[in-house]
Formats: structure tokens, sequence, C-alpha cells
């Protein structure tokens, strides 16, 4: 019912009918209406306690809805920390975006410094995750472009091209 009201475009009915399917168990239906709130109705401090109860509830994408908002302080103040623990458990979840995020985010130092071990771990288990298969080429040639950047020894110069 929620899907079908989200289509017709009568956004406050969808979300009621998903909060209902959610109190009912079908849990991920929290998050379909925090997307809702978040991307259609522009409320983002309605759409965060929903994507925070929908990963609660074992819903794994969520915690990468939840994740971005805290990072970027949509609805709820800018937290980074918060930003990195949500990741962390939805990367343990094993949702391919909070994997391939963190991996971003330690590489280029996005959480506060760059951790290259850490981002090559989220890398790995990004490709591990079922999304990875879905996920769009330009980002799996990303994530194996990452991976290969990692396996490239640091420039040295030789003993011979060492200024004296």
């Amino acid at each position: 019912q929620g899907i079908a009201f989200d289509k017709a475009g009568e956004k406050e009915k969808a979300i009621e009918a998903f909060l209902k399917a959610a109190e009912n168990g079908d849990k991920v239906c929290y998050l379909y209406a925090g997307k809702i709130y978040q991307l259609d109705l522009k409320q983002p401090e309605k759409a965060v306690p929903l994507f925070l109860k929908a990963a609660e509830n074992g819903i794994a994408a969520a915690y990468n809805n939840a994740s971005l908002a805290y990072k970027k302080g949509s609805g709820v103040p800018a937290d980074l920390a918060k930003a990195e623990e949500l990741a962390k458990k939805g990367m343990e979840a094993g949702d391919f975006y909070c994997c391939y995020n963190l991996g971003v985010w330690y590489k280029n130092g996005e959480l506060g410094q760059v951790d290259l071990k850490s981002s090559k771990e989220a890398f790995e288990k990004a490709k591990l995750a079922a999304g990875y298969q879905k996920a769009k080429p330009e980002i799996k040639e990303k994530i194996n472009s990452y991976l290969a950047s990692f396996e490239t020894p640091a420039s040295n110069p030789s003993p011979a091209e060492s200024p004296t």
C-alpha cells in the first residue's frame, strides 16, 4: 500500500502506510518512510530517526542513510564519529555502500586523518558485499583502482637517484 501511495504522489499516506507496516513487523518500511521524508519531502530531521530504527532492526542499508546524514549534518548535527560508527556497523552487516563510503572516507582523510589500512579493508569488504555485483561499473572501477593503488609500492628513490 505504501508503494502505491508513493507512486501516486501521496507521500504522507505512503509514510503512514509504511510506518504501519513497520510496526506490524516489516522493518524495512522504516527505511522507505525515511527516504520519502528525506528525498521527497525534504524533511531530513524526520528521516534520520526512521533510518536509525530500521538499522536497529537489522536493515543493513539503513546504516548507510544514517551515516551519511551524520557526516553531512542533514537533519542532525554533523558528527563524524557517529557517521563512522554507523558506517562500520553497516559494513559489519554487509552493506555495500557503507563499505564503499568508509573506504573513500579513510582514503581521503574525511573522518579526521588518512587511514590506508582501514580504507583497504573497507574496499575489500565492498567487493565481497552483495551490492558489489549490482554496483555501477564506474564504482566497481574505482574500488579496483583504489585496491590496486594499495598494492603499488610507494615511490622511493633508488640509491642512484637519491640527491647527494
